[in-house]
């Protein structure tokens, strides 16, 4: 009777074991998507800036120095890449969740 406790604490024990891998290589994913992140971030950031020449202190929000309107958002092929990757990373994030 002890023996087949024992035998049933081990078997409970790998679903477990395996659980937590799978939440270290979630970590670990999450982890190093960081840096593209912020590189994302800082290349929309590097775009909404003003330009440095100081000449559109004057100017409307929204508009450059000349007074027109702002020129389209250009998004990098790498910045697309990872918006096309996000719908993956929700799936995979939910699948975490459960």
């Amino acid at each position: 009777m002890v023996v087949s406790a024992y035998n049933r604490l081990v078997e409970l024990r790998k679903p477990v074991q395996e659980r937590v891998l799978q939440i270290d290589v979630q970590l670990k994913r999450r982890y190093d998507l960081i840096p593209n992140l912020v590189e994302t971030g800082q290349g929309y950031l590097k775009h909404e800036r003003p330009d440095a020449g100081g000449g559109d202190r004057g100017a409307q929000p929204g508009q450059h120095r000349c007074g027109s309107a702002r020129p389209p958002l250009r998004v990098s092929p790498r910045q697309r890449d990872l918006a096309g990757r996000r719908p993956r990373w929700a799936a995979r994030w939910a699948a975490c969740s459960r």
